[in-house]
């Protein structure tokens, strides 16, 4: 059976640095707490003694932005000076709970310039990284998971199950390989008995031939959240395998949720 309400403890962690994908970040996660009544932390943070005007500006307009929309949760703003990295600096604020990042997808250059590394905070974190690119698009109500046969993506699927609780969306595990065969379903079948009955969601399921971060991309095409797990290793080795998330970071408009294997990172 895959274990429940493991995902999130009702925090974000939301990263600010100014650039544009930020702000993204920032405005999807006053979206989402105005329904989830989730706390809030916005965090800046920078290797220099003094923080920067322009980034304490940012910082206190993210905070003000998604304190105007949350109902109920509790949004506090903090600044890290002095900090080894900006994603050290937000892991260790984060704890287990999930991370909003922005991600400058249509220009992934600005963001190393200005040491916002988001391969190297999804791959570090010890919790959910939500990944919001400079050019998000969510559409729909239905969360993409993909999933795959040998059951290495629990955590991603009891991730986005909690998550399709918590903002009412219905959810479709994707299993995509680059030559199915009858056992897809039948793992497929066993997924559906693991998350086993008394949800308050809608399930379904597609097999599909190809790549999983092509097919994930294209599914997910008219979804708000798309819901990959994480394997084992480095920034590096993420880059080197093209693992899905990876991926879909450089391809797609839609929101992503890495989810790290048990245990959190290595």
């Amino acid at each position: 059976m895959i274990a429940r309400h493991a995902s999130t403890g009702g925090r974000l962690v939301v990263g600010v640095n100014g650039e544009e994908a930020s702000r993204s970040a920032a405005s999807w996660t006053a979206r989402r707490v105005a329904t989830t009544g989730e706390s809030v932390v916005v965090l800046a943070a920078t290797r220099r003694p003094v923080a920067p005007p322009a980034l304490v500006k940012a910082l206190q307009a993210a905070r003000d932005e998604i304190a105007a929309a949350a109902q109920s949760g509790a949004v506090e703003q903090r600044l890290a000076v002095d900090a080894p990295s900006i994603a050290e600096a937000l892991i260790e604020e984060a704890g287990a709970d999930p991370i909003v990042i922005g991600h400058h997808r249509t220009h992934p250059l600005r963001s190393a310039l200005t040491g916002w590394l988001p391969l190297d905070i999804v791959t570090q974190a010890h919790g959910p990284v939500f990944v919001i690119p400079d050019d998000v698009r969510t559409v729909g109500d239905e969360i993409v998971v993909g999933v795959s046969r040998d059951g290495s993506e629990r955590g991603a699927v009891a991730f986005a199950l909690d998550e399709a609780e918590r903002t009412r969306c219905s959810l479709r595990l994707i299993l995509a390989e680059v030559r199915p065969s009858p056992g897809g379903a039948l793992a497929m079948a066993g997924i559906h008995d693991d998350i086993g009955d008394g949800l308050t969601v809608a399930i379904s399921s597609t097999v599909a031939e190809g790549e999983p971060g092509e097919v994930l991309a294209r599914e997910a095409e008219r979804s708000c959240l798309i819901v990959v797990g994480r394997h084992r290793g480095t920034a590096l080795e993420e880059v080197l395998l093209g693992a899905t998330g990876h991926q879909l970071m450089k391809t797609t408009r839609v929101p992503i949720c890495v989810v790290p294997p048990p245990g959190g990172a290595s």
